[in-house]
């Protein structure tokens, strides 16, 4: 996943680390920490038996709070990140963390209560074959068997992929925010109608 990850998003790890990647063992614990708050929330898509893909989804944005500050994987993580084991500076993870604390309290993301598509993500080489649709709409049915109402997630205006994927399974969007790396749109579904 954490190859897929840094696969799928160069520009965004170019924006908040430069020329300097994170090493893979960073995206590790923090998938390591995603599975920990909500491991039913994972799929994979597998080709040629590697992970060719990805969707992260939380039935409840607080479950992972809770897990956050309860979790061993957030001291392992700050003493990886003060010790250099993810070769990455502090201040980069800090305005990453400030961006996503500062995202997650926008108006638009806080309007919406449920569940939320964290991240989804396909290898560059398997984009266009319906990998992406299918891990959405697993989430979707995942989170809808889960009991959530409404879900709801973000994209960058210019994921023109994305963007449309989203809008074609039902999403609207409710709003926008922005970050250090520009504007986002804030999507949301209503379950109960699916």
């Amino acid at each position: 996943m954490a190859d897929v990850f840094v696969r799928a998003f160069p520009g965004s790890l170019r924006h908040y680390f430069g020329a300097t990647i994170p090493r893979p063992s960073a995206f590790a614990d923090l998938f390591a920490f995603l599975h920990r708050a909500e491991p039913l929330g994972f799929r994979v898509a597998e080709a040629g038996g590697r992970v060719v893909g990805y969707a992260v989804a939380l039935s409840s944005v607080s479950r992972l709070v809770r897990a956050a500050v309860s979790s061993p994987y957030l001291l392992k993580f700050i003493a990886g990140l003060l010790l250099g084991t993810y070769g990455v500076r502090p201040a980069s993870v800090a305005r990453l963390a400030w961006d996503k604390v500062r995202m997650g309290l926008s108006p638009s993301m806080v309007a919406v209560t449920g569940g939320e598509i964290l991240s989804v993500a396909v290898a560059p080489e398997v984009r266009g074959q319906g990998v992406g649709r299918r891990l959405a709409c697993d989430s979707l049915d995942w989170l809808r068997k889960a009991g959530v109402r409404r879900v709801r997630l973000e994209v960058r205006p210019d994921n023109v992929a994305a963007l449309s994927l989203y809008k074609s399974l039902g999403f609207k969007v409710i709003g926008r925010a922005a970050d250090s790396e520009g504007p986002t749109l804030v999507m949301a579904k209503d379950l109960r109608q699916a």
